[in-house]
């Protein structure tokens, strides 16, 4: 993998995409000590992620209010 600096990252923005698009990682440092803060690679790379389930919200759920329900706006501003 190839580290370039920000500057350079921005300067050789193009050419350094081309070698993403032919599956060289690029990863970019920042700051005084060059600390590598992000990698850039081809997108056919990563995994997507899987769908999460919510729990008891998974399926449809359905809510009904009684008759008799009320409330005020101080009431349910103050929850």
């Amino acid at each position: 993998m190839k580290y370039v600096s920000v500057g350079t990252f921005k300067a050789q923005f193009s050419a350094l995409l081309e070698g993403v698009v032919q599956g060289q990682p690029v990863g970019v440092c920042y700051g005084r000590r060059k600390k590598p803060v992000a990698v850039l690679v081809p997108a056919d790379q990563i995994e997507p992620k899987a769908q999460r389930k919510l729990g008891p919200w998974a399926k449809p759920m359905r809510v009904q209010f009684q008759d008799n329900f009320a409330i005020s706006d101080e009431e349910l501003l103050r929850s």
